[in-house]
């Protein structure tokens, strides 16, 4: 399914580009495929114009920003009131204020106001 995590494919793992070169070489796959936890945090920024708190991975393409880090900013005040859904690293914003879209898209909806409900994907339960 569309947003399902793919954790392995032929024995390997952690390598986004040697399981891709996989599955463009090998006429068989066993694949391990992690469904995603999604849930949806709320978080208010100063203003505008401040920032999320977060350092995210530089991808010029796809749904969603990877977080790369947690710094100082509403995220991280939002990990600290709410330790039970704290955000981190490897997790994915997949939708700002209930739009999904692409990471420009949401990139520019997270700077379009102070109050802010961000959808959080990251990888749930294994399923082979």
């Amino acid at each position: 399914k569309v947003g399902d995590y793919i954790k392995k494919v032929n024995g390997i793992e952690d390598n986004s580009l040697s399981m891709l070169d996989c599955l463009k070489k090998e006429g068989r796959f066993e694949v391990t495929i992690q469904r995603p936890l999604l849930f949806t945090i709320a978080i208010k920024k100063k203003d505008v114009q401040a920032q999320l708190g977060v350092k995210l991975v530089d991808r010029p393409s796809g749904n969603s920003l990877l977080i790369k880090e947690v710094i100082t900013g509403p995220l991280m005040d939002w990990n600290i009131t709410h330790p039970e859904q704290d955000v981190k690293a490897g997790d994915r914003i997949v939708a700002v204020n209930g739009k999904g879209g692409k990471v420009n898209e949401l990139v520019e909806a997270s700077k379009a106001g102070a109050h802010l409900q961000l959808a959080i994907s990251r990888p749930g339960t294994t399923r082979d």
